[in-house]
């Protein structure tokens, strides 16, 4: 997208899952010359800016990340009668913000789950949306969790409520889309971020109306301990493996099947990596490759400005999955398996939404 002066301070809007990369993009993006940011933001989740200073944790957390006070919101920042207003007001008070004449960005995760509304008040806007496999999401969440060391009782207690939560923030995008606000949005996937960060950070700087620079990569002076590394690592991508039972990540994927295009396979790894099963018992999948490039742009799938429904795109751009067993656990529901009766329940939705 062509970067518009009218909309100035504002570059653009971060959103996705909490623990799903949001911080990540921010460092990245935050590292070119005329782009900044403090850390949430969150006016937009107002029906005004009048509103924001009733709206917690995200007043606190401004307050505190932006380096912003209560008499500044109180008595000019939220005074504001336009959205943009109120960001160029943010920019004048914030001492995070040194060159009060760079352009700076919103990253909030939880717009996604609201994405209509928020778009609507900036038109025209930017929007990155990055997502992350369900598997790895939900394992981010609870190893932060007091259920980390209880995940049977996590799995009965709390799960499903992950599951919903991450459907909530899916169906947000989705409805944006097919509202109409495809050409605003572009969605990242954190995994291939990862494996892949020149390319998918040009595209970030690209849509958003910025040069690109490989140098953007390395983290020197982070601003945030929520990106642990000083450059885009892939350490993190199947952690989850370690941890999780493969019949909790069964549990998880036949959950969240609704965004199954979101599910990481990678490349020639095992899928069973929990030291509780002997080897004979782990299944290694090879030449499994799935294609990420049909949802980096829905819009011109031709879901923009409503004149197609998301499922109609989806249909045309499924994702190719290609699997080898070299072995099976024979007690326990193998990897094959569970794509099976994913891909199945796809087809079966297919068929109901015609």
């Amino acid at each position: 997208m062509k970067v518009l002066d009218c909309n100035k301070p504002l570059a653009a809007l971060v959103c996705g899952f909490e623990r799903g990369g949001t911080t990540l993009i921010s460092e990245i993006i935050r590292q070119h010359p005329l782009l900044d940011s403090g850390f949430e933001c969150g006016f937009l989740l107002g029906k005004d800016p009048a509103e924001f200073t009733s709206i917690q944790p995200y007043c606190n957390m401004l307050k505190a990340g932006w380096g912003v006070n209560d008499s500044d919101l109180n008595n000019y920042i939220c005074e504001s009668e336009t959205w943009l207003e109120t960001y160029k007001r943010l920019v004048d008070k914030s001492h995070i913000i040194v060159n009060k004449e760079t352009w700076i960005f919103d990253k909030t995760p939880k717009y996604m789950q609201l994405l209509p509304d928020v778009l609507e008040k900036v038109a025209g806007v930017p929007c990155v949306v990055i997502v992350r496999d369900p598997r790895a999401l939900l394992w981010s969440w609870v190893k932060r969790s007091p259920w980390k060391d209880k995940l049977d009782q996590w799995q009965e207690k709390n799960l499903k409520a992950n599951c919903d939560r991450y459907l909530s923030y899916g169906r947000g995008w989705r409805e944006a889309i097919e509202k109409g606000f495809g050409s605003q949005i572009l969605l990242v996937q954190h995994e291939r971020l990862c494996c892949c960060p020149v390319e998918e950070s040009k595209k970030i700087f690209d849509f958003i109306g910025f040069d690109f620079d490989p140098a953007y990569l390395s983290f020197l002076d982070k601003r945030y301990s929520n990106v642990h590394e000083s450059q885009i690592s892939e350490k993190y991508i199947t952690e989850y493996r370690q941890h999780f039972s493969e019949k909790i990540c069964h549990t998880i994927l036949m959950h969240t099947a609704e965004f199954q295009d979101w599910f990481w396979t990678g490349d020639t790894h095992s899928l069973v990596d929990d030291k509780k099963y002997s080897d004979n018992q782990k299944v290694e999948v090879s030449k499994c490759t799935i294609s990420h490039g049909n949802w980096n742009n829905l819009e011109s799938a031709g879901v923009q400005l409503g004149e197609r429904r998301l499922s109609e795109s989806r249909e045309l751009n499924q994702p190719q999955l290609d699997l080898e067993l070299t072995s099976q656990a024979p007690s326990q529901p193998s990897f094959a398996q569970i794509e099976k009766d994913l891909l199945k329940w796809r087809d079966n939705l297919n068929k109901i939404r015609g």
